[in-house]
């Protein structure tokens, strides 16, 4: 069966919708089928903040244990403007290669070795203000684009 891919981007486009969460819930719905290889999914929602870090609205996830969600919102408090802006900067890629060097930021260092995690590919969307949303593929192999 051939991953529904064109129905991510359907679901992304589902804007009239009762809340946020919801439309976020119905990308991540639409991405597992096609995204999840065993080590889970996520996305969040995000806008960049005076300082310029991120502040996450929104973040919903898939087969990721509950440390998970603590872990993000340490991760966008903690990271370094320019490491931000390389993170979000690219449509697509894999965070290691976004941040020039080792997965540091894909999650807190002993998450990632309990989930046998070695990278996370990004898809990320962004507009002008600042505004976007990132969809996250945990990655138990090392990989390139």
């Amino acid at each position: 069966m051939i991953p529904d891919t064109v129905g991510v981007v359907e679901a992304a486009y589902q804007v009239a919708l009762p809340d946020e969460a919801t439309w976020v819930q119905g990308i991540l719905d639409a991405a597992l089928p096609c995204l999840d290889d065993g080590a889970g999914v996520y996305i969040s929602t995000y806008q960049l903040n005076a300082a310029g870090q991120y502040d996450i609205a929104q973040l919903r996830a898939h087969g990721l244990p509950d440390s998970f969600f603590t872990a993000m919102q340490q991760l966008a408090a903690h990271m370094p403007p320019s490491d931000v802006e390389r993170m979000l900067c690219r449509p697509v890629g894999l965070m290691s290669e976004m941040l020039g060097g080792p997965a540091r930021y894909t999650l807190t260092e002993d998450l990632a070795v309990d989930l046998g995690v070695v990278d996370v590919l990004g898809v990320v969307a962004r507009d002008p203000i600042g505004i976007g949303a990132m969809i996250g593929v945990p990655l138990r192999q090392r990989t390139a684009l």
